[in-house]
Order: C-alpha cells, then sequence, then structure tokens
C-alpha cells in the first residue's frame, strides 16, 4: 500500500507539473480559507487550489479541487443544488482577487472550473512506448468548465495556440483539459460541454448567491421536512444517507419522493437567463 501512495503522489506531482509547464496560469494559492454571508448564516470553507492568468487589464481565474474518484460536473445536478462546491469556491476566489486587485483597476474573470483526480493510471490495450506517456497525461486531464475565451485556452495548454493568426490550433489534442479541435479549427462536439463564456459563468455564480440565501433561510426558520430527491436514473439521496433511523422515510407508508428532471445544459442556461433577464 506505501508502494502504491508513492507512485501515485509521484505520478501526481509530475502530471500537475507538466500541466502547468504546458500553459501559462500559474498557482497563487493553496487551502485558501473563505467565509461568505449568506442571509442569516456564514458559510467556511478552504479551495484546494486558485489559478492566474495575468494580462495588463485583466485577472483570469480558475478553480482546482482535488478528488479521490472520477467526477465530472452535471449542471443539472448543480441547478437542483446537489453540486454548487466548485462554483462556491470559483465565488470565493473571485472576491478575494477582486477585492485584492482593486487598487490595480483589474477586471476579474472567471476562467474555469476543474476536478483533478489523482489516481494511478492503468491504459488499456496496446501502446507504444513513445506514445506511452502522451496516454497516462491524456488519463489526468482536468474534468470540469472553462472559459471558451481563446486567450484562455491558449493559456490553458499552449497547444491550442495557432502558430499564427486566431483562433485555434487545427487537429489537436489538449493534454491539460479534454478539449480538442477539429481540422478546420473549431472545437469538436465532445469538447463543447466543457465550454461556457463568461456570461454563463456569471449566471452560475449569481444563482448560487441565491440559492445558498434561500437555504440559510429554510435552516433558521426550520425547514426540517422529509424530502429526499430521487433522480432519473433511480438513484436517491438516500443511497448512502447514515440518518435514515432519525427522519424513518418510507415511500411504503405514502411519503414520496421530490423527483427530477435530468436537464440538459442548454435548458440549465435557459433557466438562469430567464431567471435572470438582466443578465442579458
Amino acid at each position: 500500500m506505501m508502494q502504491t501512495m508513492k507512485r501515485v503522489l509521484n505520478r501526481t506531482i509530475k502530471t500537475i507539473s507538466n500541466q502547468m509547464g504546458d500553459g501559462e496560469f500559474e498557482t497563487i494559492g493553496s487551502e485558501l480559507r473563505f467565509e461568505q454571508v449568506h442571509g442569516p448564516l456564514v458559510l467556511r470553507g478552504s479551495v484546494d487550489r486558485i489559478d492566474r492568468l495575468s494580462t495588463e487589464d485583466t485577472d483570469y481565474i480558475s478553480i482546482v479541487d482535488y478528488k479521490t474518484g472520477e467526477k465530472e460536473i452535471s449542471l443539472s445536478d448543480f441547478y437542483y443544488g446537489l453540486q454548487m462546491q466548485l462554483v462556491i469556491y470559483l465565488q470565493a476566489a473571485v472576491d478575494e482577487a477582486t477585492g485584492r486587485r482593486r487598487s490595480l483597476k483589474k477586471e476579474i474573470v472567471p476562467a474555469g472550473i476543474f476536478y483533478f483526480h489523482p489516481k494511478d493510471p492503468m491504459l488499456d490495450g496496446y501502446t507504444t512506448e513513445e506514445n506511452r506517456e502522451a496516454e497516462i497525461m491524456k488519463s489526468f486531464r482536468m474534468k470540469g468548465l472553462i472559459n471558451e475565451a481563446d486567450e484562455v485556452l491558449h493559456a490553458v495548454d499552449h497547444r491550442l495556440r495557432p502558430e499564427s493568426g486566431s483562433g485555434l490550433a487545427a487537429g489537436v489534442h489538449s493534454g491539460v483539459v479534454p478539449i480538442s479541435t477539429k481540422k478546420d479549427g473549431d472545437i469538436a462536439k465532445v469538447s463543447k460541454k466543457y465550454l461556457a463564456t463568461e456570461d454563463e459563468f456569471d449566471l452560475l455564480m449569481q444563482y448560487t448567491r441565491d440559492t445558498l440565501e434561500g437555504m440559510s433561510e429554510d435552516i433558521m426558520g426550520g425547514g426540517i421536512g422529509i424530502r429526499p430527491y430521487r433522480k432519473e436514473d433511480d438513484s436517491t439521496s438516500c443511497d448512502y444517507c447514515p440518518y435514515h433511523a432519525v427522519c424513518r422515510f418510507d415511500p411504503r407508508l405514502g411519503q414520496e419522493y421530490r423527483n427530477l428532471k435530468e436537464l440538459t445544459d442548454d435548458e440549465v442556461y435557459t433557466n438562469l437567463r430567464s431567471r435572470y433577464p438582466e443578465k442579458e
């Protein structure tokens, strides 16, 4: 077990170093403590890692959260309040940077929110020795949402920067994030789900603030209704909950789940734009 842990740690450090070397973002903080006031309650936490790309008039901020298991962002889960952690971290980092850089009169722009999974990868199938390292790096690519602006994509991975002109390099695969381009330089269809505009990041952060405030008010107002969720794949909030002996939820007694319809990313953004028309 110790040998495995050492191997995973060495591989993780090497991978993070390579990923940082492939781009222009710099890590400016680790385990950053933060406090946010939401309604009657104060939320406290810490951010695993904050990266920044600093230009003459803009600071781009990205968040990296280390996970022991594979995890991807689900905007549907986010919308239902089940997966808000990364956006909370992003808001905290943006707020902190805004206050710290105010004297420089710089614009603070979200660049991305990512999960990084430390692991000991096993390659599927045959690969040549010269391709082995590239395939291992590919398995470590960070999953999440990234600002679709060309300057951000170029700074995350130099492979995406064209030799001349604007746009993205054609026919390349990033080794840092799951972004690939086609022969004409357009983003590959499978990569588009990982992209978001600056306005969409703003919508996610505004919705997070309002949702947390509503949760705070519910907690202080004594909201203790037994309303576990059930998603369309039949997974529920009860699956791994250790408090069944407390709530005694039982559908056989007429109690009902709160059924959640799986939403596409477009549906989530449409709902948020309808809620915040002033963001348009």
